[in-house]
């Protein structure tokens, strides 16, 4: 399973809660919070139940809290519910899923397989699957408990900036359609249908609202509109869109990242690399000059472009404050030119040394094997090549000869 999962199936989770409702029906209370939950009303919501201490109660309470960064309080909130009310399992495999302990994803699957219907268990099991690795089952959990996301409206924040995260830009807009329909013309979920349509590919709808959005000073922070921009057709009028936000937000590392990146994805990877060494020579920080010399080798490796990163290393080795760094770079750049004998010492010897450093070093190790995978299915690619080249004979058989070049028959004469 990618890396990456996991870490975003769990920060979405632990601001997910689960289905709402209790055998004797809702007070007043609890149906004034689910009212507020779904518009982002976290601290209204706990000022509407008030006093109350019945187990659904505390379980918006908890998505609250949640919420609010409180996920200690969260949880003993809802070990409170599951207290008053052991049969209702949403309360305890909740509870499982905000204390984030691996080794509760069995019990977290096991429940979602026996209780399929529900959308809080579907979304709960969504990070018991990925626990264990299961991204299909995981993002099939997800998609159920988005279908079923009426029952859930208080958790259907959180379960956009999961859908979001999770990169299911359709399901994302279902669910943000419903978000609209609570909280119209709310300046937080236009920006999110900026980033859905972004993932759609529908760029050009999502730069036309994004520089809406910004010209009309509904968002303060170019990082969107920027984005949006990196984000489509490279055209004369983005580029001069895109230098006029450079020239507005001097020395932004976001919109120096992603301009740098929508000029290499242009194949104007010299132009990028020259752009990143200037962002260097002007940075105040030496920090950040450094990053964005690292930068000016990483990019053209990106981009396959060996022969450019070769040069950038040679020019700013000095830079690199890790030599393992270094020696990662120069296996990559062997990997792109094909020597890959070269690569793969150079990228072996990364991982033997990192594998035991702590991190962020060691990450040096992760990703050297990644690309020393890429090395080797090459090598055994060019073997295999060289085997059946080898196996072909330098000259063509006699009766092949008469196949390939059949000799002229004589033409018969009429009777």
């Amino acid at each position: 399973m990618h890396p990456c999962f996991k870490r975003i199936v769990f920060t979405a989770f632990i601001g997910c809660a689960a289905l709402a409702g209790c055998s004797q029906g809702p007070s007043e209370e609890v149906l004034k919070a689910r009212q507020l939950l779904p518009v982002g009303e976290s601290q209204a919501a706990i000022d509407a139940l008030g006093a109350e201490e019945t187990p659904e109660a505390l379980y918006l309470k908890a998505v609250a809290l949640n919420r609010l960064d409180q996920r200690d309080a969260a949880i003993d909130k809802l070990a409170q519910a599951e207290k008053k009310a052991p049969a209702e399992l949403k309360y305890h495999i909740y509870r499982l899923v905000l204390i984030a302990d691996p080794k509760s994803a069995d019990e977290v699957i096991k429940t979602h397989v026996e209780h399929k219907s529900s959308a809080a268990l579907c979304l709960f099991a969504s990070w018991g699957y990925a626990q264990k690795g299961d991204l299909n089952a995981a993002v099939a959990a997800l998609k159920t408990a988005i279908a079923l996301s009426s029952e859930i409206p208080e958790l259907m924040p959180d379960m956009l900036k999961f859908a979001i995260s999770s990169e299911l830009p359709e399901q994302a807009m279902a669910i943000l359609d419903k978000l609209e329909q609570m909280k119209p013309n709310d300046p937080e979920l236009r920006q999110r249908r900026i980033v859905v349509l972004t993932l759609l590919n529908e760029s050009e709808k999502a730069a036309t609202l994004a520089k809406a959005d910004f010209e009309a000073g509904e968002s303060k922070d170019p990082t969107l509109y920027m984005r949006t921009l990196a984000a489509s057709e490279p055209t004369p009028e983005n580029d001069k869109l895109i230098v006029g936000l450079l020239n507005q937000f001097p020395g932004n590392p976001e919109l120096i990242t992603q301009y740098s990146q929508y000029l290499a994805r242009s194949n104007r990877v010299p132009e990028a690399v020259a752009f990143l060494e200037s962002a260097a020579a002007t940075a105040q920080k030496e920090a950040l000059k450094s990053v964005w010399l690292k930068a000016s080798i990483l990019l053209p490796l990106e981009a396959r472009n060996g022969a450019v990163a070769a040069q950038q290393l040679k020019r700013h080795r000095a830079a690199i404050k890790e030599p393992l760094q270094a020696t990662l770079f120069e296996g990559r750049i062997a990997f792109l030119n094909r020597e890959l004998d070269t690569a793969a010492t150079k990228l072996r010897a990364v991982i033997e040394e990192a594998k035991n450093l702590p991190e962020p070093q060691r990450q040096l190790a992760n990703e050297a094997y990644v690309w020393l995978l890429e090395v080797e299915h090459d090598r055994d690619a060019a073997k295999a090549m060289d085997k059946a080249l080898n196996s072909i004979p330098t000259s063509i058989p006699p009766l092949v000869d008469s196949i390939l070049v059949p000799k002229t028959e004589t033409p018969k004469k009429a009777p």
